[in-house]
């Protein structure tokens, strides 16, 4: 063999060689960067909360709802739509078959939001720093075909902690639902289904570092609680179990290295080059000595 194709089978070796090492390098970089992951959240549940991030939201319709000040007193009844300031905080609550609360608590000492007559635009008024609707009997409007729905639009807390119970504590919590985890694709608009977790009674939801506000709305009717569904994105949500915590407390849920190679196209396409190459750098010496033995 001549000494310009050995040079030529040499150069060839040391670039399939670079590739092969380089390959895998970038895949593992390309795989590590956050890619923006939704959430979609479905519930059953007896309370969710959330802040209301931007004047960018709906308004929060009641029918039939008996007003509450902050010292327990009924101020009235209302019928209409209530828009929440921003930076309000909404719990929502309803325990098993009973009356569905709602509180509003406006930031710091502003008022909670401002109140809108039923079939207009027009705003009657302002509500103090903090309000409650109380709609009871909701299974006799159900039998008149009636039900409730609470838009949801902004930074949700869904369960809460329990681990220390008191007399005085709400015994509203979390029944069961389900999370599934929603990736899209690095260099196109294609989405796809990665996984879904379960959450158990008594479990607790969050999203860390989330990029977007949540969407979503709670529906109230016959059944025990309130069914909520949202979806919200991030770089990664934690369900967090009853019992003591910490901030390193729960575990995390996100997009895997092999739910982005199963489904992304992109992260498909260097997988199989990679595979291609090892395969060239197994076949090609052994043609090589095969010729060079002739």
């Amino acid at each position: 063999m001549s000494k310009k194709k050995h040079r030529k089978r040499k150069r060839l070796r040391w670039i399939l060689l670079s590739l092969i090492t380089l390959l895998p390098i970038v895949l593992i970089v390309l795989l590590s960067i956050p890619i923006a992951t939704t959430f979609n959240v479905s519930v059953q549940t007896e309370l969710v909360t959330y802040e209301v991030t931007d004047a960018v939201n709906s308004k929060l319709p009641f029918r039939n709802a008996i007003k509450y000040n902050i010292d327990g007193d009924s101020i009235g009844v209302f019928e209409g739509d209530f828009k929440a300031s921003v930076g309000a905080i909404i719990n929502v609550e309803r325990i098993a078959h009973g009356p569905l609360s709602v509180q509003i608590v406006g930031k710091d000492t502003s008022s909670a939001g401002s109140y809108y007559s039923p079939y207009t635009d027009f705003k009657t008024g302002d509500a103090p720093n903090f309000i409650e609707f109380v709609i009871s009997n909701i299974n006799d409007g159900v039998n008149d075909g009636v039900t409730h729905i609470i838009p949801i639009n902004g930074e949700v807390t869904l369960g809460r902690n329990i681990a220390y119970e008191t007399y005085g504590n709400s015994t509203a919590l979390l029944r069961q639902g389900e999370v599934v985890v929603i990736g899209k694709s690095l260099l196109s608009n294609n989405y796809y289904k990665s996984a879904t977790y379960d959450l158990n009674i008594g479990d607790e939801f969050m999203i860390i570092e989330p990029q977007s506000k949540a969407y979503g709305f709670a529906t109230i009717n016959e059944n025990a609680g309130m069914t909520v569904a949202y979806k919200v994105i991030g770089k990664e949500g934690r369900i967090l179990t009853p019992g003591p915590r910490d901030n390193t407390s729960g575990y995390p849920i996100a997009l895997s290295f092999l739910s982005k190679v199963e489904n992304d196209s992109f992260f498909k396409g260097i997988s199989l080059c990679i595979a291609l190459l090892i395969s060239l750098a197994t076949i090609i010496p052994f043609f090589s000595g095969y010729y060079d033995g002739k």
